[in-house]
């Protein structure tokens, strides 16, 4: 069955949806791949990154209840294929130093869509002038650019370390 939007309260709830099907997959899935992480440094982020996610997903719950809404559910195609690709790609290696690269561009990635989820999601709470949902959307979003910015660190020193 289709879903059917009739404002943009409806595109909002959606992607509120979205965003904690992507927070709890990446709760489930990804730390089942970190042991395969050697570097300290890369498990390290990885670790913090993976220790945030409850807490998104407590902020996205705050804002299901600011808005009277309480159907959290909702499957997110995009991410679970995105965590079965980073699955597949690092099987195809026993090299640690390619599998840490493997991890850290695919957690690029899925920090890249997340971050465009929660900035529609910030943009259309703004526009609906829901003050404190724009609020903690926006600490949510600031989170995860910050994230994108270790793993941009890290993938440097991961590329300058490759044999």
């Amino acid at each position: 069955m289709k879903r059917k939007f009739n404002s943009l309260f409806d595109v909002l709830e959606f992607t509120l949806q979205g965003v904690n099907a992507t927070e709890a997959m990446l709760i489930n899935d990804v730390g089942l791949i970190t042991d395969q992480l050697t570097s300290a440094a890369t498990r390290y982020e990885v670790d913090s990154y993976l220790g945030t996610l409850r807490d998104n997903q407590i902020g996205i719950e705050r804002v299901f209840t600011y808005l009277m809404k309480n159907d959290l559910t909702r499957t997110n195609a995009v991410m679970r294929e995105m965590i079965h690709e980073t699955h597949g790609l690092l099987s195809q290696t026993n090299q640690a130093s390619l599998k840490e690269i493997l991890m850290i561009t695919s957690l690029q990635n899925i920090v890249a869509y997340k971050i465009s989820m929660y900035r529609a999601a910030y943009q259309i709470a703004l526009e609906l002038e829901l003050e404190t949902p724009a609020d903690i959307l926006q600490q949510l979003l600031e989170k995860e650019m910050n994230a994108a910015k270790s793993f941009d660190r890290i993938s440097l020193i991961q590329f300058t370390n490759v044999p």
